[in-house]
């Protein structure tokens, strides 16, 4: 028998077995985490130029989901409005972290609807103007309201970013409340130029 064969070839299966490395652990998965106004509203801006080359941003608003916390200017959940001038055609988006409370996970189109153009109460954003993202915002409006946010901690804020007629630029409007009607404070922040504007009771 060819022991001199045999014994290379043990070691070499003994010294393969000793080497071999554990297998690696698992990282655990980390929960999703709320994003800002304006990292949801590029990622929903770029699928809508895929719609219309010309796309541009009506209004955008962020959603508290209760499965990802919103917090200091970040939520879940953003919805968005885009709007065509070649086609007259204006689509609802949204972009969530998660695919819960009727949200898809990732960006998700709506149906076109007909849209007749640009009007006092809402009209197009330049995407020069996306200047402040709504974390500032929310540390503007929270220098601005240490007072009623003492009264009243418990209550939820959202943002909203429009362009009306009620001051020259567009504006980050953070609102405390279930929604506007419902709100009885709120902050409007200039987004070109991240500079407070006025507190609305």
């Amino acid at each position: 028998m060819n022991y001199w064969r045999i014994l290379p070839l043990a070691a070499i299966l003994y010294l393969a077995g000793c080497s071999s490395a554990p297998p690696p652990e698992k990282k655990p998965v980390e929960p999703p985490k709320p994003v800002s106004g304006l990292s949801a509203i590029y990622k929903m801006y770029g699928i809508a130029r895929t719609w219309a080359p010309d796309a541009e941003l009506l209004k955008a608003q962020s959603v508290n989901l209760q499965s990802v916390p919103s917090e200091n200017g970040k939520a879940g959940a953003w919805t968005a409005v885009f709007v065509s001038q070649s086609l007259g055609k204006s689509r609802p988006y949204s972009f969530s972290v998660v695919a819960d409370e009727g949200f898809h996970e990732g960006v998700f189109a709506q149906h076109d609807q007909n849209w007749s153009g640009p009007t006092r109460q809402s009209s197009p954003i330049r995407t020069a103007a996306l200047k402040t993202d709504s974390e500032k915002a929310w540390t503007i409006a929270e220098g601005k309201s240490k007072d009623f946010i003492k009264k009243n901690p418990d209550v939820r804020v959202f943002y909203l970013l429009e362009q009306t007629d009620r001051f020259p630029n567009a504006t980050w409007r953070v609102i405390w409340g279930e929604s506007i009607t419902k709100s009885g404070y709120s902050v409007f922040v200039d987004v070109p130029l991240g500079e407070f504007l006025q507190v609305a009771h």
